[in-house]
């Protein structure tokens, strides 16, 4: 149910009738957002109007609204950013972790989209040409996978080549920070990319003999000394030093 509800959500597919909360308030879906894989609220920076008034976002989907507690999102910050709690079933209401209630929407799936939904599931997750492959003759089918394999390797250097640039043609610190970016594996990439940039390699270099340093350049660049990670009861003498050092 929750997955089909994701479906609906994403391609915007609502009963033809105004989106409402449970309490009675008008809701308007400009942007659904973006769709999140990984751990996290269901989708980030969605656009809507709730009874007129513009909110900017994250969202959360469950079957069941008293899902929310049950996944333990009501003492999870990172849950603090949802906006709208999308729902098959308001079995109740949802706080944050302040105890501000959630405006909730119970979504109703249109008889049609579910009854099709499987089909629609396998349609989302491939290329929409993917039923024609098998009739194309092999060697189209190699050259066309040929053709976007030298795309993605000429879009690969292209991006090194604007970090090189960027470096003032040093290569060790364009490797640096395309290194640091793939470590990131794709999700954190932007992070990791804008960290190593923060940290020239010809600076970690004079620490080189001395991981401890280097650990605290890391870290601290990083920001994970901040209040924000490094809460008070999760200090030790290890990362007190750490900071010292930074």
């Amino acid at each position: 149910m929750e997955h089909l509800l994701h479906y609906v959500w994403k391609h915007k597919l609502f009963p033809l009738k105004v989106l409402q909360t449970t309490n009675g308030l008008p809701v308007e879906v400009i942007d659904p957002g973006l769709q999140n894989p990984n751990a996290g609220p269901d989708f980030f920076n969605a656009k809507l109007k709730i009874n007129g008034i513009l909110w900017v976002g994250n969202i959360e989907i469950h079957a069941h609204a008293s899902d929310w507690f049950r996944h333990g999102h009501d003492s999870d910050k990172v849950y603090d950013s949802v906006i709208l709690h999308v729902v098959g079933e308001a079995d109740g209401e949802i706080t944050r972790t302040n105890g501000e209630v959630i405006p909730q929407l119970q979504l109703t799936c249109p008889e049609h989209i579910r009854a099709h939904y499987h089909e629609l599931c396998v349609a989302d997750q491939y290329p929409a040409c993917y039923p024609v492959l098998a009739s194309l003759p092999k060697l189209t089918v190699h050259s066309w996978l040929t053709a976007l394999q030298t795309e993605r390797l000429e879009q690969k250097a292209r991006l090194i080549t604007q970090r090189l640039e960027h470096c003032n043609n040093n290569w060790e610190d364009a490797f640096f920070i395309t290194l640091a970016r793939n470590f990131g594996f794709g999700l954190n990439g932007d992070a990791f990319e804008t960290w190593a940039g923060l940290l020239p390699l010809r600076a970690v270099d004079k620490h080189r003999n001395d991981l401890f340093q280097i650990e605290a350049l890391f870290y601290g660049l990083a920001g994970l000394f901040e209040d924000t990670f490094l809460k008070k009861e999760q200090e030790d003498e290890y990362s007190l030093r750490l900071c010292k050092e930074f």
